[in-house]
């Protein structure tokens, strides 16, 4: 990583090892030749639950990311549990339902559809902002989503910042 880069906070992954557009192609060690390697983002519950769900539109980093494309969404292995009812909360609130007990069916859909240590879906970013409208955004910088859609939780270990998605993974994720 180049000292511009430090000093701005920009994470050591370059636009060349993320699969970026006009990024050179790589094996994802599948044995198909030219296929982009698979990026994946550990992101702690219940925050991956909001954004494979869609309620959850951009992702809260402190380092920018020159990445575009589609990314699985890792759920950690630890959950945030004080957060959990503000988010389910927040999921109500931007859809317009403030009544008491409205939020009983989604913390028991959450509850139900939790999972940790697992990849649960996969959006797609398309920026890297230093502002946006969401009440989601805190900043510094959030890396835009769309397209989001949960999938069938498959055992992952995790990492900081973009990971590739090991093959033996890739073999149990459902097709783009």
């Amino acid at each position: 990583m180049t000292a511009p880069d430090r000093a701005q906070g920009r994470n050591p992954i370059s636009a060349d090892s993320c699969g970026s557009e006009g990024a050179e192609r790589q094996s994802a060690g599948d044995g198909i030749p030219g296929r982009p390697v698979e990026k994946c983002l550990s992101i702690r519950q219940p925050y991956a639950f909001a954004i494979v769900n869609g309620w959850k539109p951009v992702e809260n980093r402190s380092w920018w990311t020159p990445f575009r494309g589609p990314v699985w969404i890792h759920a950690g292995k630890r959950e945030e549990r004080d957060d959990v009812l503000g988010v389910l909360s927040d999921i109500l609130h931007q859809g317009g339902d403030n009544r008491p007990g409205a939020g009983d069916p989604l913390l028991a859909r959450y509850q139900s559809e939790k999972a940790l240590g697992c990849i649960v879906g996969r959006a797609v970013i398309t920026d890297c902002v230093q502002g946006h409208p969401s009440p989601w955004f805190y900043g510094p910088y959030g890396f835009v989503l769309t397209n989001a859609r949960p999938c069938r939780p498959v055992p992952c270990r995790g990492a900081l910042g973009f990971f590739s998605v090991p093959p033996e993974v890739m073999a149990q994720l459902p097709p783009r």
